[in-house]
């Protein structure tokens, strides 16, 4: 039966938009491959600084370098003329132009035969420049024009890590090389021959059984080679040398040599010095606390300064080989140094001085001006003046018959003036026989001993400079 004609408008409309439907469907869509053949290209040329970009105005073409163009099988693997058939193959112009043709659309492989190229050139990966082989995927008839290829040669840069032992920056006879010296390479990407963070690190190596290193593969490009700092060793030369590689001119470069000192150490204790003798003994374990002690290096001037500690202790580490100035510059006071608080010293090639120490006499209650004896009629007398008292009680008079032996009391209890502005006093010694006596004072109650002094040598009434107090 025929369908109403009331209908009919309806069933169009819907027929009208099935089809345009069917029409907005993603079906898939058929292109003729295009015909061949299908340009390919199109240039080999000389990288100059080896960045992989085509720098106008530095860069130049390779000539006579040969091509070929493979067509792959499909497994995407580079076979040449096993399973990839030999399709077309050029060499490039005077400018360094080229130009393949493909047969057809699909996959190829484009090759740089590298027997052409001149000796010393390696291909540079780049935004620019390509790998050889090349794959490339064709389909289009307008071809392929960035199938380009860069190169430029690469240097070595080498160098040499020695032990400096006479510090003159130059490897002499018997100076042998440093073994497994850590040798880092950065890129100084700014030019300014200084390790900046920005610089980046390109490849770290260790120094061989002869001291020797070598950087290879390396572009047109400034360089710094650093020796990584290791614990106790110093250089007589710079540890950073900078350095610009260009290949294009020397296929090598040599650095200047680094070297190497072992550093040493120079330190000691200071000490309250109780019997005077110069040497820190088992008993004396009292240190001297927040001196200041300097250190000058006499060929370079560099000066340190450092401080004792808790203990009395002080160490100036990590120092170059050589001679020094040694100053007790500052200490607390009250304590008057007992030996040289100048002096010269040496810091020897890769070991520490521990033994520079400084004896104090302790703090007194007295302030000694002049301590000396002089003989007279019928003994030796013996004379000193202060120049500051206070809290003292009086004084006693030891005797020996050497500097260095037995002090033994010889006088009674000498009572103190006690002022402030200080007194003179003097005792008899009525039981000196003949012979050469020794004299030392003790103050009470402190207990702090002067001297030793002796008329020896001296003319009646001679002044003697009082020594700092030993120990009763």
């Amino acid at each position: 039966m025929s369908p109403d004609p009331f209908f009919r408008p309806f069933q169009a409309a819907r027929l009208w938009l099935a089809a345009l439907f069917l029409l907005l469907l993603p079906w898939p869509r058929v292109f003729a491959a295009p015909a061949g053949p299908i340009p390919i290209g199109d240039y080999v040329w000389q990288d100059f600084n080896g960045n992989g970009l085509q720098d106008d105005g530095e860069d130049a073409g390779l000539a006579g370098v040969g091509l070929r163009l493979y067509r792959d099988n499909g497994d995407g693997q580079f076979q040449p003329q096993i399973a990839d058939m030999l399709v077309g193959q050029t060499v490039s112009g005077a400018d360094g132009s080229y130009h393949l043709s493909a047969p057809s659309s699909g996959g190829y492989w484009v090759e740089v035969d590298a027997s052409t190229l001149p000796a010393g050139l390696v291909v540079i990966a780049g935004d620019q420049s390509h790998t050889s082989p090349h794959f490339l995927t064709v389909w289009s008839a307008q071809g392929y024009s960035g199938v380009d290829f860069g190169y430029s040669p690469r240097a070595v840069l080498w160098g040499q890590v020695f032990y400096d032992y006479d510090l003159d920056g130059d490897q002499g006879l018997g100076e042998s090389g440093v073994i497994g010296a850590e040798l880092c390479l950065y890129e100084d990407v700014n030019a300014d021959t200084l390790l900046d963070p920005e610089d980046p690190l390109r490849h770290c190596l260790l120094s061989d059984t002869q001291g020797g290193f070598a950087f290879a593969d390396l572009l047109r490009r400034h360089y710094l080679v650093r020796e990584t700092p290791r614990s106790g060793v110093g250089h007589s030369t710079i540890s950073t040398l900078p350095a610009f590689v260009d290949p294009w001119q020397a296929a090598g470069q040599a650095l200047a040599p680094i070297g190497n000192v072992q550093l040493g150490g120079l330190g000691g204790v200071l000490f309250v010095d109780v019997n005077g003798n110069q040497m820190r003994e088992p008993d004396e374990a009292a240190g001297i606390s927040g001196a200041t002690l300097r250190l000058q290096h006499l060929a370079s001037g560099a000066l340190f300064t450092t401080t004792s500690d808790a203990t009395g202790r002080y160490l100036f580490a990590d120092l170059m080989p050589g001679a020094y100035a040694l100053t007790l510059h500052t200490y607390p006071a009250g304590y008057n140094p007992t030996n040289a608080a100048d002096r010269s010293v040496q810091v020897v090639w890769g070991s520490s001085d521990l033994t520079q120490d400084f004896s104090f006499a302790s703090p007194t209650s007295i302030t000694l001006a002049h301590f000396a004896v002089e003989v007279v009629v019928g003994g030796q007398r013996v004379t000193w003046q202060t120049s500051a008292e206070e809290g003292q009680d009086g004084f006693i008079i030891l005797r020996s018959a050497s500097e260095t032996g037995a002090f033994v009391p010889v006088s009674g209890f000498i009572p103190a003036a006690n002022t402030p502005a200080g007194a003179s006093y003097e005792w008899l010694d009525l039981s000196a026989g003949k012979g050469v006596y020794w004299y030392q004072l003790e103050s009470l109650p402190d207990g702090a001993r002067f001297g030793p002094v002796s008329a020896a040598g001296s003319e009646v009434g001679a002044i003697r400079l009082f020594i700092p107090f030993v120990r009763r």
